[in-house]
């Protein structure tokens, strides 16, 4: 019988997904290289990126008039200190109560 976490953080995934990111590790697209190698600028990673940022859009309805951001840290600190890095005093303002102006 397989396990299941029903805990926070991440989810049991199916052995399919599994499968193809442990390829993925070792030799990603036929490359000789693990995905965990490659360039972030490359234009493999750059197709990884975009199917991903597809999904998101697809799965929970995101409008194309929207950003999709992949930022690392738990909910705490993308709740926090992300949306600081992202826009400034304006936006510390209204965390902090005060009203914004336009």
């Amino acid at each position: 019988m397989k396990k299941h976490n029903f805990g926070a953080g991440p989810g049991i995934l199916p052995a399919e997904a599994l499968k193809k990111s442990a390829e993925a590790v070792l030799n990603f697209n036929g490359t000789g290289l693990s995905l965990l190698e490659i360039s972030h600028r490359s234009k493999d990673f750059d197709a990884v990126l975009q199917r991903a940022k597809q999904l998101v859009r697809e799965l929970l309805g995101v409008p194309d008039n929207y950003s999709v951001l992949f930022l690392q840290g738990g909910g705490q600190y993308t709740v926090r200190d992300g949306a600081n890095e992202l826009v400034a005093v304006k936006w510390e303002s209204c965390l902090c109560g005060v009203r914004c102006l336009g």
